[in-house]
């Protein structure tokens, strides 16, 4: 049991090395079972296990050991690639499958048509192979190698096949060799999707610095509507420290501008409530009425609402663009306390409501001192 468990690891070794993408894999590992059902078909033919005990027959075997044990060495010392070793090989081979018949139809000796049939069986089988393999062209020439011989043996002197397997082959080889140019077909676009899907994956992680676990993982924290801790402490144990530092770093700049535009709305607009200030933010970024839906986790209606109750406060007619009226807001000098810095520091992720309230009273003291 170990020994076959061995086996079947450093085979799956040897495919892994050999075949630089699934494809190639799957042409290797059939080429190898062709040539290793063959060498043994030929070894039991040599043996006088099956077919004619006749020289002429017996040398093709011998051949055909010659051509596969020549096309192997050829294809391991990188002398021939895949495709090319495959091809060449089925090629020789249906050569002498061909010969072979035509030597049963022209020498007849006994139990001949039986045995024109069962070399026809192989010349199929190597069709079949090459369909497996996803071989271009070679099945269309293996095709025409095959059917030549069978109308030869069919015509000679009488026909040494019947009529009806002869239209059976033919039936047979055809639409396999359509099926050959389907399968090759689909098989290169879900390689070119797979390749496409690859480049997409290299870029993405290229652009975010990120290896594969923790873009999953950053994917999972922004798309979770309402990520708990779980979700956080995943994602940050999927990143060294200095990724974590410079996460860090990159959020606190972001929420610094965001509380500053907060900061700023909240004494523009002091009788705006928190929720409010938070859809004027969004409002006048240019976010559209399902973008503000969904970053906030509200409905759209909820949100239309909302923006109603803030046309409202703000005394806006119905002609009136709220964009509009709040950039145009934002263009005054932001009236901002000394130390900025004060206002981010170790802040909740949303702007407090103890800071807006803060922000209230201390407009409302100088306005005091001003009068």
């Amino acid at each position: 049991m170990k020994k076959t468990h061995s086996l079947a690891l450093r085979f799956r070794k040897f495919t892994q090395e050999r075949g630089h993408n699934s494809e190639e894999r799957i042409r290797l590992r059939v080429y190898i079972v062709g040539i290793s059902l063959l060498v043994l078909l030929m070894v039991l033919h040599l043996v006088g296990g099956i077919g004619l005990h006749d020289i002429f027959l017996q040398s093709i075997s011998w051949a055909m050991l010659l051509i596969t044990l020549g096309s192997l060495l050829l294809f391991l010392y990188r002398r021939l690639t895949l495709v090319q070793a495959i091809s060449s090989y089925a090629l020789l081979a249906q050569t002498l499958q061909s010969t072979r018949i035509v030597y049963l139809a022209v020498t007849k000796p006994d139990g001949y048509q039986a045995m024109i049939l069962g070399n026809q069986i192989g010349s199929y089988t190597i069709l079949l192979y090459l369909v497996m393999a996803f071989i271009p062209r070679t099945p269309i020439y293996v095709t025409a190698i095959s059917l030549g011989t069978l109308a030869f043996a069919s015509l000679y002197e009488g026909g040494a096949m019947h009529l009806q397997f002869v239209a059976l082959f033919v039936v047979l080889h055809v639409f396999t060799c359509i099926l050959a140019h389907i399968c090759r077909r689909g098989v290169h676009d879900i390689q070119r999707e797979s390749s496409n899907y690859q480049s997409t994956q290299e870029a993405l992680l290229k652009a975010f610095r990120l290896n594969e676990d923790e873009l999953m993982a950053y994917l999972q924290l922004c798309r979770a509507k309402n990520p708990d801790e779980q979700d956080i402490y995943l994602f940050f144990d999927k990143l060294d420290d200095q990724s974590k530092f410079n996460l860090i770093n990159a959020v606190k700049t972001l929420k610094a501008n965001r509380d500053a535009a907060m900061l700023q709305l909240s004494r523009s607009f002091p009788m705006l409530s928190e929720s409010e200030l938070t859809i004027c933010r969004l409002v006048a970024a240019g976010k559209t009425l399902s973008a503000i839906a969904r970053i906030t986790g509200k409905s759209s209606s909820n949100v239309s609402t909302v923006r109603c109750n803030i046309r409202k406060k703000l005394g806006l007619k119905t002609e009136d663009d709220l964009q509009a009226f709040l950039l145009k807001q934002a263009e005054r000098p932001p009236h901002l306390p000394q130390s900025p810095s004060a206002i981010i520091q170790e802040a909740s992720p949303s702007f407090s409501t103890a800071t807006l309230s803060a922000a209230k009273r201390t407009d409302f003291t100088e306005q005091k001192d001003n009068g």
